[in-house]
């Protein structure tokens, strides 16, 4: 069985939603027995190279809250992600850039290094949410491939190039073709789209119907973040 999701490294239930799913997998002892891969999608393809906004405050403008509720609700997502294991997880401290190159450097480990491309989607995730890094610095692309093993010849040519820039274009027009407005996404055997970030309980339940060749009804995804935002 195969799980397919569109996710993008500064969306915070992409992250929750993925770590939902390896929990459910780890539960009923499917981890490496079902194939997970990550397709690209841009929350802000207009997203600056260098970080020019608080989280926080981009929150409120947004949503057009109030400091204290714009902070209310930031931390609140950052709970929902402590629940879930990533204790390092801080929403408030992110330093959002675009995430172009990010996702080109994911399309180059799946296709040519795929034996270090699951260890780079979480160090991204990490750097991004748990270290406050800029994913639009290649010094820090850099830092984190090496910590992953990708080799420095291989990054270097994704960086200074154009490299797998097509591949995620094509990820991203799939996911508009399929009207997907909106990440995580993720599709589970082909069949069984789930629009958003559910429960460790109900994706286990998900993944026994896709296993039992059953398609559900999904009704309870409970939080996904668009280009205008994330609703949860």
């Amino acid at each position: 069985m195969n799980v397919t999701y569109w996710s993008d490294y500064a969306c915070p239930f992409c992250y929750i939603g993925v770590t939902h799913l390896e929990h459910a997998l780890e539960n009923l002892g499917l981890s490496g027995r079902v194939q997970l891969r990550m397709r690209s999608f841009e929350l802000d393809p207009r997203a600056p190279k260098v970080c020019d906004s608080d989280t926080t405050e981009r929150f409120g403008a947004k949503y057009g809250l109030s400091p204290a509720l714009a902070a209310e609700r930031v931390a609140e997502i950052t709970q929902i992600a402590h629940e879930a294991g990533l204790t390092g997880f801080d929403y408030a401290s992110t330093r959002n850039t675009n995430t172009f190159d990010a996702h080109r450097l994911t399309k180059y480990a799946q296709v040519v290094e795929p034996e270090h491309v699951e260890a780079l989607e979480h160090a991204l995730y990490d750097a991004y949410f748990c270290r406050a890094l800029e994913l639009a610095d290649h010094a820090v692309l850099r830092t984190v491939a090496s910590e992953v093993g990708l080799s420095a010849d291989g990054v270097d040519r994704v960086l200074s190039t154009g490299v797998c820039a097509q591949e995620v274009r094509l990820d991203e027009r799939e996911a508009a073709m399929r009207g997907v407005h909106g990440v995580p996404y993720f599709v589970i055997a082909g069949k069984t789209v789930v629009p958003g970030c559910v429960s460790v309980e109900r994706m286990e339940d998900l993944l026994r119907e896709a296993l039992a060749a059953e398609v559900p009804s999904v009704e309870d995804a409970f939080g996904v973040c668009g280009p205008d935002g994330c609703a949860f």
